[in-house]
């Protein structure tokens, strides 16, 4: 009985009008157009010559681009080399760098690897030989140009997150031991910070005497609660010189009975605590013993009360806002830069140019992508007296304008006159638009 059921919904969704028109649709437009694709995407013999040139020289010229730098580092770095280094540590330190350096230098790489199979394919007259079968330059360039959007989302989508920025920041963990004879033990006693001051959330301003990243807690420190958001001008001096404007009025806040200053913040609330640590579990400081002052009478009188093992609900900003980081964006994943981001965001720090950078992440890389079509873009299989030296210097010219392009981008975003975005895709737009120009004018 239920098969009979079932037979007969299935009867009526194939006879229902709207459906047959959709299958009508699909055999007549779109079966064809993906038949027409399988057809012109059927891996053959040429695929297989082109894309075994092509991986050889990517892969060889970016090891050989980055034993190159390696090398030169290596020799600028001798004259700061400490006696006694352990040689697995320094190989251990590079090794590391070269990782990183995958993503600076694989555009170059790909530059590289376009150039010189088709500027071989023109020398040999083997391109003249497969377009006079009817074979454009586009089906020959058809996988280097899938395999770099693969490279791209692949780099993008795992290899930078997961192997490329942990790279990074061990290789700068062996570079603080090397260098500067950090234990290992206590490396992560530069996320320590002493004498600072910041603002967090709800009107508060955070001035700290030491920050224990290991333990999370924070020790000999003043916490301020203004009546009400801080002025543009106050908070560029704030974030300007954090430590000198604020270090210099808290010694008012601490004479002056009133716990306000004039003309510069009011003042609602204040606690001297001698330490509070991390509750993990509640999400909240706990105060170990301290005083809490509440301003009254618009500064005129206060009220005084002392306080053990103590949270406050206003209080919750987490341990990482405290935390100093000793390497820079470019070595975060993806989840560090965005936390950096947002603790600059809320801190009221400048965070323009570090949020271009975040976003240069994913736009650098596109110029594998736009590379390779710009490489195929200039070459002309007519002339055979243009040498793989000539085309590859006008592919790297080209390469240099997207890199200032892009370096500028970033400069101006965190000089504030763009915003981080347009800063962070000023060069891949650019570069971008000329290589799909130059890719769709190719000669077939």
């Amino acid at each position: 009985m239920l098969f009979m059921k079932l037979k007969g919904c299935v009867q009526n969704f194939r006879e229902n009008v709207f459906v047959r028109q959709i299958h009508c649709y699909f055999e007549k437009v779109i079966s064809p157009k993906i038949k027409a694709f399988l057809k012109y995407a059927k891996w053959t013999s040429l695929d297989s010559y082109v894309m075994k040139m092509f991986f050889s020289s990517l892969f060889i010229s970016l090891f050989f681009f980055i034993v190159i730098y390696q090398l030169t580092q290596i020799f600028q770095d001798l004259r700061w080399l400490p006696p006694g280094t352990s040689a697995i540590m320094l190989f251990q330190y590079y090794f590391y760098g070269s990782l990183y350096w995958i993503v600076i230098l694989q555009p170059f790489s790909f530059l590289f690897a376009t150039v010189y199979v088709f500027s071989r394919m023109v020398h040999f007259q083997e391109l003249i030989a497969v377009i006079s079968t009817g074979t454009s330059i586009y089906r020959v360039s058809f996988y280097p140009v899938m395999f770099s959007v693969f490279c791209y989302i692949f780099m993008i989508g795992f290899l930078q997150n997961s192997i490329i920025f942990p790279a990074y920041q061990q290789k700068n963990i062996y570079g603080q031991i090397i260098f500067n004879k950090v234990e290992k033990n206590t490396i992560n006693k530069l996320k320590d910070r002493f004498n600072f001051s910041i603002f967090g959330a709800g009107q508060l301003i955070y001035i700290v005497g030491r920050y224990d990243a290991g333990l999370k807690q924070m020790e000999n420190l003043t916490i301020v609660q203004l009546k009400m958001p801080i002025s543009d001008h106050l908070q560029k001096q704030i974030s300007t010189n954090e430590n000198g404007w604020l270090l210099t009025n808290v010694l008012k806040l601490t004479k002056e009975r009133r716990l306000s200053v004039s003309d510069k913040i009011s003042v609602s609330l204040r606690i001297d605590a001698n330490k509070a640590v991390w509750d993990s579990k509640n999400k909240t400081w706990v105060f170990e013993s301290g005083i809490i002052r509440h301003v009254k009478n618009f500064g005129e009188s206060f009220q005084v009360e002392s306080f053990v093992n103590r949270s406050f609900d206003f209080i919750r900003d987490p341990p990482y806002y405290f935390e100093a980081e000793w390497y820079n964006m470019d070595g975060m994943t993806y989840e560090e830069g965005a936390r950096h981001i947002e603790k600059l965001k809320k801190t009221r720090q400048d965070y323009k140019e570090d949020q271009a950078r975040f976003l240069s992440k994913f736009s650098y890389l596109l110029g594998i992508i736009f590379i390779v079509l710009t490489g195929i873009g200039i070459i002309d299989p007519t002339k055979k007296k243009i040498t793989f030296i000539i085309n590859l210097m006008i592919c790297l010219a080209i390469f240099i304008v997207y890199y200032l392009f892009f370096s500028l981008g970033i400069s101006l975003a965190g000089k504030g006159n763009v915003s981080p975005q347009v800063g962070a895709f000023t060069g891949a737009v650019v570069f971008g638009v000329f290589s799909i120009y130059s890719y769709s004018r190719a000669k077939t």
